[in-house]
């Protein structure tokens, strides 16, 4: 088995937020700490509030999904595109993990099978 822990840089996570149904993409970023993690790709028109529940989402091969992340804490408006940005403070403190989970995908193959096709028509339309 692999194993990447979410406050790694390389490390991008599929997650939603609970509320409002919302995807987005997850991942740290050292000048952060170990504190906080990034939420991007949530559009400006969502109606996320500060304190909502973030979890795993449903597009991911490594995580089931529903398993809270953590909650968001602070959300940042960039005036220059259509998306937010929001600041989550994960659900555990990575400095103190004494139990994590192992997950055995029995579909990984297939789902990155039908991964690989789907790019390859994409790129045959192109």
């Amino acid at each position: 088995s692999q194993v990447m822990s979410l406050i790694h840089v390389l490390n991008k996570v599929g997650v939603v937020v609970q509320r409002t149904k919302t995807a987005g993409t997850l991942n740290w970023h050292p000048e952060d700490g170990a504190k906080l993690l990034t939420l991007s790709n949530i559009p400006r028109s969502d109606s996320v509030l500060v304190g909502d529940t973030v979890l795993t989402g449903n597009l991911s091969h490594s995580y089931p999904p529903g398993h809270m992340v953590g909650v968001v804490t602070g959300i940042l408006r960039d005036n220059a595109t259509n998306f937010l940005t929001l600041k989550v403070r994960p659900s555990v403190n990575f400095a103190n993990l004494q139990q994590v989970m192992v997950v055995q995908n029995k579909q990984f193959e297939e789902l990155t099978q039908l991964h690989k096709e789907t790019i390859k028509k994409v790129d045959e339309r192109k």
